[in-house]
């Protein structure tokens, strides 16, 4: 666009591209109707009237009513889209798309985003979000859209969509989502770890905290060498100091310095600020100054993030070999020569032991 001096937005002409669908005598007849329509000036707020797709702000909404767990406000954020005569097939999919950025972005710390706003926001939403419910709520929107025309109607389709993300959620989240229908939502990232440790009697790594009832505070942790794992799911970390943290091996304590591995592949996590970040938390945790240094190199044990991979892999190979030998199984496989493709085999969240519905 530069060589035309016609001025563009980023998120503008990515909204063509995507509209396109991957063709380029499409783009270039919505780019010329864009120009025209946006009087030279091609914005991301016109471009989306004249395609009639859904304001990004929407799907962002949306994004933060579902890790609230917010169902009423979905419904009324719903009601809000549908005065603008929305394409709801369309919703769920830049849905989808903003799932998978941050999906992206809680592996490996950077996004394809069209703007600076886009990945701050994403980068918001990655630290609200827990990981599991992120491809939860990807693959219901997935399916979702794929039903959209057997519902009563789109709209419905939608909410009904949306109100399953949140049902199919982990226990956890789903006495969430029941306390944010009766007042206050609870605070979005404290969603995916462990429950609040100065509530609980719950013995932490690297010591212990004794409980506190009836609303005293209760004592700090005491000093052992941890276990990496357990203590950064403890500890009070959001968003990209949480990635950082998981993506650092620990090596040794040294005074008030505790020393950390990050593997060079993981290098873009680290910030000064996310560093300072990781220190007052343990800081907090320990109720003692402490300092973090972060040695980049090849990390000489497993990270919090290497150790979740793993154990997701060997849950899911234990979940094949119970398959193959469960007697359902071999009688299919003799009565019709039937075959057990194992890329269809999948690890759902933990449910609601008091909740018998199942997962899309």
């Amino acid at each position: 666009m530069s060589a035309e001096n016609i001025p563009a937005e980023p998120a503008a002409l990515g909204a063509i591209a995507r509209a396109a669908d991957g063709s380029l005598r499409d783009a270039l007849s919505l780019l010329d109707q864009a120009i025209a329509y946006c009087g030279g000036n091609v914005s991301a707020d016109q471009v989306s009237q004249m395609l009639g797709t859904i304001d990004r702000q929407h799907v962002s909404r949306l994004l933060k009513l579902l890790a609230a767990g917010d169902g009423p406000g979905l419904l009324q954020a719903i009601a809000g889209i549908d005065q603008q005569f929305p394409d709801y097939s369309t919703l769920l999919q830049d849905l989808a798309r903003e799932l998978q950025k941050i999906a992206v972005y809680q592996v490996v710390a950077a996004v394809d985003a069209e703007d600076e706003s886009e990945e701050a926001e994403i980068m918001e939403l990655a630290g609200q979000l827990a990981a599991e419910d992120v491809q939860l709520f990807y693959q219901t929107a997935l399916i979702g859209r794929r039903d959209l025309h057997l519902a009563p109607d789109p709209r419905s389709g939608v909410e009904m969509t949306l109100l399953r993300m949140l049902a199919f959620q982990p226990a956890a989240a789903t006495q969430a989502m029941g306390a944010a229908s009766r007042g206050p939502a609870v605070e979005p990232a404290a969603r995916g770890r462990p429950p609040d440790t100065a509530k609980t009697a719950t013995p932490v790594p690297g010591g212990s905290r004794s409980a506190a009832g009836n609303g005293h505070t209760a004592g700090k942790a005491e000093w052992t060498e941890p276990d990496w794992f357990e203590l950064v799911e403890r500890l009070d970390l959001k968003g990209a100091a949480r990635l950082l943290a998981g993506n650092c091996a620990y090596l040794r304590r040294d005074g008030a310095t505790v020393y950390l591995g990050l593997d060079r592949s993981f290098e873009s996590t680290l910030s000064k600020s996310r560093q300072e970040a990781l220190a007052a938390a343990l800081t907090a945790y320990f109720g003692e100054p402490l300092r973090v240094e972060i040695a980049i190199g090849k990390a000489q044990s497993e990270t919090p993030m290497q150790k979740k991979a793993r154990l997701g892999d060997e849950q899911l190979e234990a979940a094949r070999a119970s398959l193959e030998a469960d007697p359902n199984v071999m009688a299919l496989r003799d009565m019709f020569g039937a075959e057990l493709n194992p890329e269809s085999v999948e690890i759902l969240p933990a449910r609601n032991p008091g909740n018998k519905e199942q997962g899309p």
